[in-house]
């Protein structure tokens, strides 16, 4: 009875000898429950460029390619790849297995050292700690509660993106969405109900928005939407759909209807006293605030209210 490959295991292999990516090589063949897919760059720039355009469950740098550094390699693809790098040496030391754990390498290990056993425990292991880090990393940018970006993730993206705008002049508004009546919902039926109805919201708000547009909770009941290359009559526009579909929706706790509505501020780039993220947020927030006082499922432009 033939053995089945369970899983397939795509591999980048840098190594300059290629007797050694041979043997690295055989020793992953020989694994009879995965398909280990072993692809060779020969030196540095080989390695650079497979690793930067495609991409890899782990990948086996050697420390020394020829003349180059194999850690000046994983110190420039680091933060671009989504993939342990396990690195091996011809010649270890502690002050290497240090440098390299530093550069960001899941794992090093003495080629001369190297089994069959130890090679694909090796990659075991650095995958499924790869796995970890960036669960815990989506962990810290998305709000439990709704799926979305949190505060932090949002105030990245905001910040990244002015950058863009102010850079190539193309027009940006930020939207400040608050629920009204949250706290009465939280007060009569409790918080698993304004959890409820925090989710439904959010859910609602995606289905308005496009993919290229960047939705958060913001915190509490304070959700926000940044749309790039929008101008003003673009965002009230999406403003008056999300007004219209919020208010279309149903709305239960506990089994009852409840009542509870949205209001919206409105800033944008040229609104802003000045072209950074604390004055566009301040903007939008000053902008609902006056929202909010105006009355149920209202839209208020920051510049509406400079005047007053």
């Amino acid at each position: 009875m033939q053995n089945s490959r369970l899983t397939s295991t795509r591999v980048l292999i840098v190594e300059d000898d290629e007797a050694d990516y041979l043997y690295i090589r055989n020793l992953l063949s020989s694994h009879k429950s995965i398909n280990y897919s072993a692809e060779w760059a020969r030196d540095f720039d080989e390695g650079k460029k497979a690793a930067t355009t495609n991409n890899y469950d782990v990948c086996f740098l050697d420390y020394r390619l020829g003349c180059r550094d194999g850690l000046e390699l994983l110190e420039s693809i680091n933060t671009v790849i989504d993939f342990p790098v396990i690195v091996l040496t011809g010649g270890g030391s502690e002050e290497i297995d240090a440098a390299a754990m530093h550069a960001g390498a899941s794992d090093y290990f003495d080629k001369r050292d190297v089994s069959a056993t130890i090679i694909q425990r090796s990659i075991r292991y650095a995958i499924h700690n790869h796995q970890l880090k960036r669960d815990l990393s989506l962990m810290a940018h998305k709000d439990a509660l709704t799926g979305l970006d949190n505060h932090r993730m949002f105030k990245e993206k905001l910040e990244d993106a002015l950058l863009r705008a102010n850079r190539d002049q193309i027009p940006m508004c930020l939207l400040f969405i608050d629920l009204n009546g949250f706290k009465q919902v939280n007060d009569e039926h409790g918080h698993p109900a304004g959890d409820a109805i925090l989710k439904s919201t959010a859910a609602l708000l995606s289905k308005q928005v496009r993919e290229s547009d960047t939705l958060a909770r913001y915190g509490g009941d304070e959700f926000v939407l940044l749309l790039g290359g929008e101008r003003k009559v673009d965002a009230l526009v999406v403003c008056n759909r999300i007004l219209k579909a919020f208010e279309s929706a149903t709305h239960a706790a506990d089994g009852k209807v409840v009542e509870v509505h949205i209001s919206i501020g409105l800033a944008t780039l040229d609104m802003a006293p000045e072209n950074t993220v604390e004055e566009l947020v301040k903007a939008a927030d000053t902008a609902l605030l006056s929202a909010k006082a105006a009355g149920k499922a209202q839209v208020v432009a920051f510049d509406e209210i400079e005047t007053a």
